[in-house]
């Protein structure tokens, strides 16, 4: 991916050469004044073509194609992310924490302390607690299963051959969770796509549990994303507050919490339906 537009320039004979060419070629004849006359234009713009490109004050002559200046802000944020993205990408098995509100246009506000624990390529289980519920999303590679440990139901969709894949294809069932899948989803988008994605460094570096995050914002049709990224060895975020521009205006506050080396249990990317548990379909889960 490339945040600097690079032009290439075009080639061409020396223009006296080309027009010595286009000369000889004409079947007319030239009466002996003209015949020097075109003789000694055609060297001098053979000289002419091979002189560095200046005016005669010194001053550089114009360019056909001008690259545009990239704004350091946003090359700095975008390298950011990318180190983000390239770190998650190349870890193996990933755990964190996050603590989220969000609220609504109408004054509503919900709390949940969710858990995330992942391992590449295609395993994953999502554990959140919410207003006194608690659901589990699990994926063992080949089928992703929602569980509701409460009422013993369950239901199962086929999974994805990766992580955001699968995460992403359910964020109906995701909730709140989705938020934040829809903000590394677009880090991946941007980092393999590169299109349709603006981003910022906004200049400011605040102190989040201990670590120097710095913020940046992120932006893809109606998401909008401040992230607080960690300045450290490891490009993670600290913070991360959603907003979409449509008309639900809901604003998510996550903060995060990683684990430095995971360690998983056997049975961690695995369900087996406890003894009065029951399938039922997505829309018999509530």
């Amino acid at each position: 991916m490339s945040y600097v537009l690079e032009s290439t320039a075009r080639k061409r004979a020396p223009f006296g050469q080309a027009w010595q060419s286009q000369a000889s070629s004409h079947q007319f004849k030239l009466c002996p004044r003209l015949r020097y006359l075109a003789a000694l234009a055609g060297c001098l713009l053979a000289l002419t073509a091979n002189l560095p490109a200046a005016t005669a004050a010194g001053t550089p002559s114009p360019k056909t194609n001008i690259e545009k200046p990239v704004d350091p802000r946003i090359a700095s944020a975008a390298a950011m992310l990318r180190r983000m993205h390239d770190y998650l990408r190349n870890t193996t098995d990933l755990e964190f924490r996050t603590m989220l509100t969000r609220d609504d246009k109408v004054g509503r506000s919900t709390r949940a302390n969710v858990q995330f624990q992942i391992r590449e390529p295609n395993l994953f289980r999502v554990e959140a607690v919410a207003n006194g519920q608690t659901t589990i999303y699990l994926s063992d590679g080949k089928s992703l299963t929602v569980f509701r440990p409460r009422s013993g139901k369950y239901m199962q969709m086929p999974a994805r051959d990766t992580i955001i894949g699968t995460m992403y294809g359910a964020t109906g069932i995701l909730a709140q969770q989705a938020r934040v899948v829809d903000f590394f989803w677009t880090v991946d988008y941007l980092a393999t796509i590169g299109e349709d994605v603006r981003v910022l460094d906004k200049g400011s570096v605040e102190k989040i549990d201990g670590q120097q995050c710095r913020r940046l914002s992120v932006d893809r049709m109606d998401d909008s994303w401040d992230v607080w990224v960690a300045e450290g060895d490891l490009p993670l975020p600290c913070k991360l507050v959603s907003r979409r521009r449509d008309t639900s205006a809901q604003v998510q506050s996550n903060y995060f919490e990683w684990t430095a080396t995971p360690k998983f249990a056997a049975d961690t990317f695995v369900f087996t339906p406890p003894a009065g548990a029951r399938k039922v379909e997505n829309y018999e889960l509530d």
